[in-house]
């Protein structure tokens, strides 16, 4: 079983139980109206605006084709402090500010945030308000005169509604100050209240702040290490290690000291523990360089992200390259890799084996790894806080993209596959005899190279070629991509001295069910194995890929009724830890809450090493998830790849605290496979396979694939218990654990994990969690009968959908902690979200679901939570509401029960601590 050590728990709980309530910012709200002076002059069709959504019901405005116009305000700042300036203007013209009489300097509006149009006649003209922040200050205590000068070619107008000094962090939502909440703004949003993440300050103290569960420094006790059975993970003293990971939300090389210390800050705070950097790329992007030039600023990105997330207990893996043409972006015709160039930077499949590429490739590393981190004096190759190294992201030689190797690589290859069939055959001429002579596009007998067939061969039941020829072509590439992976594990280790883990990639193939076997057999070659999994409720329009668009159709299913689906049921290879490198519950959804909750329960219970969940785009909580450079019917574009919304992150807490604490127990294995090396050569079917992992990036949009295996195994297997495999053992090994049939009742749509503490119940779409020190239920609630009897608590809910989770803050049970954390997440959609049934048809299937009209505005606006939860513990006596940034909102009226103590949920409730 998973466990921590009981000195590090008394210290966590220690550090907890001191955490004192924190100082306030420092802010200062100005009217625009309020200037000391100003020669500004208001226009009557100008100053036509909606003021209901200006603060305090007015804004200077300025329109006079005749000269352009300024005003001056006094502020008083209260403290000394470097202070955040944010300023709410017209961001249709152009303004220059200057500070207690310095330079004018222009204000930037080309990000301008929660733009709106407050023409009172609802026209789309001139008239528009937006949020831009401006350079940080750093202002002495006492007064200061702020100036703003508007100056645009059109009449020289311009606005100001009012300008915020603060030492904070703020989310732009219209006319509301720092922790408002905004009013709601249609009769649709009468049940929701508005999400604040500004709230959220990342170093004030909190009794939800989950920093003390990391250690003061990551690497502190040495380098992560493998576990004794190599299952798992150890820190450099032996205790046991899980990692809950976020990819890195900002650039922390360019966004400013202060901001990268509080993004990791805020990660430590809200449980993360492993942060994945992306390097952007390390492969040289200036015209005219050698290949074994770098990205200098690559290497920044990962060196500072190191150093930064160190401080906060945070261990970090990048990711150095990935062949993907959009993330090459340049290849040099000089480099010599014959058909590839500007016009044509795709270079998957090729680090396998184009001996060019490699020798950039290790450059690349050499000089990451090797050099001194100028922000730590350390190699990387010597920083414990380094926990592992990925070879490169997403690329196998067995997926579809194998057929875009083109030019001199796919010669070199052929070259390659002719060279392996002469030293099984004896020459190429006697392996062609072998294969019936059977010609294949590229076969040059007398060059001594073979052809080389997609792909889709292996797919197949029956070959359209020659069995024999395709099950070569199998080996072949399967010896080829694993040397490779060996190799770069021997230069690592080896030549260049580095003492971290690694891990070879983490992609699928074209098959899962007859080749991901394979796959993961070739990442054996190093010490973990990953992989990237999704979960997509359905979404489908023209850049579903990367974007959410006005017109899209979406599913929104939750994960509850599609249960094969969740990313934490992995087939796990036995001697290597497996972590989930990227995941996430896709947007657009209404699901996001239970993704957390879910992950957290059956990684727990299947014994899985850890996630990063991908991929958040801010310091803290997205203020502006949006693409305004994308329009349509009058809305805009959504960001897509993001967590940073308050459905998947503000729940971050108690998964966090159940996965790395352990407070689901890991369970029994439920399958054990052994398969041997030929079978999975030639392609015989294993007992079971993962679920279908859709990845609308890389597969067309009406692809699936059924991994159902007739006579096998029962795919829900998954959901009972670990389910692992041995290469290259003995398949007379293989068995299912007692009591897996029985725990799959297909009757009653109902699977329970073989520990008992986890149930699902995919008719009705209602999870349970059900252990001693964390009880929770998530899915649809008033459906599944709106009331749940736990172990030591009722959880009663009349929420169409919500999740609703119990978890012991002190390491003990439910039923006699002194501190409990009760956490709730609803539906949470955009303001001014709109809808509508729709159905969309794919592959003469037609799906339900809901047509996008608009993206709607920041903020994120949350339902309201409706419900009472009654938990059997004498040792608690009140209940303490706590905002989105875990500070304390007030107390909530309790009840005494013979139950137990009873909370009624407040329409806000997100963080309650019962004590």
């Amino acid at each position: 079983m998973f466990t921590l050590r009981l000195g590090t728990v008394v210290w966590v709980l220690t550090a907890l139980a001191a955490l004192a309530t924190p100082a306030r910012a420092a802010e200062v709200w100005v009217e625009g109206e309020s200037a000391a002076t100003s020669d500004c002059t208001r226009h009557n069709w100008y100053d036509d605006v909606d003021r209901e959504e200006l603060s305090g019901g007015d804004w200077l405005s300025h329109y006079n084709p005749d000269r352009a116009g300024s005003a001056e305000y006094v502020v008083a700042v209260p403290e000394a402090g470097r202070y955040d300036l944010w300023l709410r203007a017209n961001p249709m013209s152009t303004m220059h500010y200057r500070i207690d009489g310095g330079e004018w300097r222009p204000v930037g509006f080309a990000d301008a945030r929660d733009r709106r149009n407050i023409a009172a006649d609802g026209h789309a003209d001139l008239r528009f308000l937006g949020w831009a922040r401006l350079d940080p200050v750093e202002f002495a205590a006492g007064e200061h005169r702020l100036a703003f000068r508007f100056e645009t070619d059109n009449a020289h107008h311009g606005g100001i509604d009012a300008f915020l000094l603060t030492t904070g962090t703020f989310t732009p939502q219209g006319a509301a100050k720092p922790g408002e909440r905004p009013p709601a703004e249609s009769p649709e949003q009468a049940d929701t209240w508005a999400f604040n993440g500004d709230r959220v300050d990342p170093f004030a103290p909190s009794v939800i702040d989950l920093r003390p569960l990391n250690e003061k420094v990551a690497g502190q006790s040495g380098f992560v290490r493998l576990t004794e059975d190599g299952n798992g993970f150890v820190r450099g003293d032996g205790q046991p290690l899980r990692f809950w990971g976020a990819s890195l939300g900002i650039d922390v090389e360019t966004a400013g000291e202060r901001d990268a210390a509080r993004h990791a800050r805020f990660y430590a705070r809200m449980g993360v523990n492993l942060v994945r950097v992306g390097s952007g790329g390390l492969n040289p992007k200036a015209k005219g360089s050698a290949i074994t030039d770098v990205h200098e600023p690559g290497i920044r990105r990962v060196q500072r992200a190191v150093a930064v997330m160190k401080q906060e207990g945070i261990y970090t893996t990048f990711s150095p390259y990935w062949g993907l043409g959009g993330f090459v972006r340049y290849v040099n015709e000089d480099w010599g890799i014959e058909g590839y160039g500007p016009d044509n930077t795709n270079l998957l499949g090729l680090l396998f084996f184009e001996p060019t590429l490699q020798e950039g490739y290790k450059a690349w590393m050499r000089q990451l790894l090797t050099e001194a981190n100028p922000y730590t004096g350390i190699a990387l190759k010597d920083e414990p806080a380094l926990a592992i190294i990925e070879i490169q992201n997403e690329d196998s030689l067995l997926f579809w993209t194998f057929r875009t190797i083109t030019g001199g690589p796919r010669k070199l290859l052929e070259q390659k596959f002719g060279t392996w069939a002469a030293g099984k055959y004896g020459s190429v001429d006697a392996a062609l005899v072998a294969w019936d002579k059977q010609a294949v596009e590229g076969d040059a007998a007398a060059e001594g190279r073979l052809g080389l067939e997609h792909v889709y061969q292996f797919t197949l039941d029956e070959p359209q070629i020659n069995a024999l020829r395709v099950r070569d072509q199998l080996e072949f590439m399967v010896e080829l991509q694993r040397q490779f992976q060996v190799d770069m594990v021997d230069y690592l280790r080896n030549e260049l001295g580095c003492r971290q883990l690694i891990f070879a990639t983490n992609w699928t193939t074209a098959d899962k069910v007859r080749l991901d076997d394979l796959e993961r057999y070739t990442y054996t070659a190093a010490d973990v194995i990953a992989s990237n999994a999704y979960y997509d409720s359905g979404h489908f329009g023209a850049h579903s890929g990367y974007q959410v668009e006005p017109r899209d159709f979406y599913q929104g299913q939750s994960a509850t009724r599609r249960p094969r689906a969740i990313p934490a049921l992995r087939k796990q290879v036995v001697g290597h830890p497996f972590i989930i490198t990227e995941t996430l519950w896709v947007p657009p959804t209404k699901r996001e809450p239970e993704g957390p909750l879910l992950m957290a329960g059956y990684m727990a219970m299947n014994g899985l090493d850890g996630c990063v969940w991908n991929s958040p785009q801010a310091v803290t909580y997205d203020p502006d998830p949006y693409r305004p450079w994308v329009q349509i019917d009058g809305s805009v574009a959504m960001d897509k790849w993001n967590c940073a919304n308050p459905g998947t992150l503000s729940q971050f807490p108690a998964a966090a605290l159940i996965y790395r604490r352990g407070l689901v127990d890991e369970g029994p294995v439920a399958v054990h496979e052994e398969r041997a090396l030929e079978d999975m050569l030639d392609r015989r079917i294993p007992m079971l396979a993962e679920g279908f992992s859709f990845d609308p990036n890389r597969y067309a949009a009406n692809y699936t694939q059924n991994t159902d295996i007739p006579g096998g195994v029962d795919p829900m297997a998954f959901l009972t218990g670990r389910v692992e495999v041995v290469y290259g053992g003995e398949p007379s090994k293989s068995h299912v654990a007692e009591g897996v049939t029985e725990a799959i009742d297909r009757a009653n749509h109902t699977v329970r994990s073989l520990n008992g503490q986890l149930v699902i119940q995919y008719d009705t779409g209602l999870f349970r969690m059900d252990a001693p020190k964390a009880q929770a239920v998530a899915g649809f609630l008033a459906e599944a009968g709106g009331r749940f009897e736990l172990g030591d608590a009722v959880i009663e809910s009349t929420n169409d959908y919500a999740a609703i989770a119990l978890v012991s803050l002190d390491d003990s049970p439910l039923a006699t902690s002194r501190r409990v954390l009760l956490q709730v997440g609803t539906v949470s959609q955009p303001s001014g979200w709109q809808e509508e049934s729709a159905t969309h048809e794919r592959d003469g299937e037609v799906l339900e679901g809901f047509r996008i009209l608009s993206t709607g505005t920041m903020p994120w606006r949350v339902r309201n939570a409706e419900g009472a939860v009654t938990l059997a513990n004498p040792n608690l006596t009140r209940a303490v509401q706590l905002d989105e940034g875990g500070q304390e909102v007030g107390k909530l009226p309790v009840e005494r029960t013979e139950a137990g103590l009873r909370v009624e949920l407040p329409a806000d409730a997100l963080y309650i601590i019962l004590e």
